[in-house]
């Protein structure tokens, strides 16, 4: 989120290579701490900003109002995906089984699954969050009077 609203106020002055290989040297250094012994904890700090930068440095040429778009939505959306796509991946490639194209089925339908979780859980949070806040209220009523 963060990191979409310094491309919407264009304050980026690194060049893109740099954003580029540095994306992707987080993402190495994420997946090497997840073999550490503090694991999954750490790792999630490391794997959405390095994505979000890879698409940075690769879609920075679309046009600005789309780009800015798209990675203020991913950014919300970056942590409900991260903690739903491993759980997809590990279902299918059960499904799919082994071999390369397998691997690249598995790829592609775990994330889209995981983008359409991701997107629903975000519109249903507030409305149970809503409910969840006046079903308190009521037996707070309930139990003051």
């Amino acid at each position: 989120m963060v990191f979409g609203k310094l491309i919407k106020e264009n304050k980026i002055t690194i060049n893109r290579a740099v954003i580029f290989f540095g994306a992707i040297l987080l993402y190495v250094f994420g997946f090497f701490s997840q073999f550490s012994w503090l694991g999954w904890t750490v790792t999630e700090f490391f794997y959405a900003p390095a994505i979000v930068m890879l698409f940075y440095a690769l879609l920075s040429q679309l046009k600005d109002s789309f780009f800015t778009l798209l990675i203020i939505k991913l950014g919300a959306l970056s942590y409900s995906f991260f903690l739903m796509h491993n759980f997809f991946a590990q279902f299918l490639s059960g499904y799919f089984g082994n071999g390369l194209m397998s691997f690249w089925k598995t790829i592609i339908v775990s994330t889209v699954c995981s983008l359409i979780l991701a997107l629903l859980i975000e519109k249903l949070v507030p409305l149970f969050s809503k409910a969840f806040s006046s079903l308190w209220a009521v037996i707070d009523s309930k139990l003051v009077a």
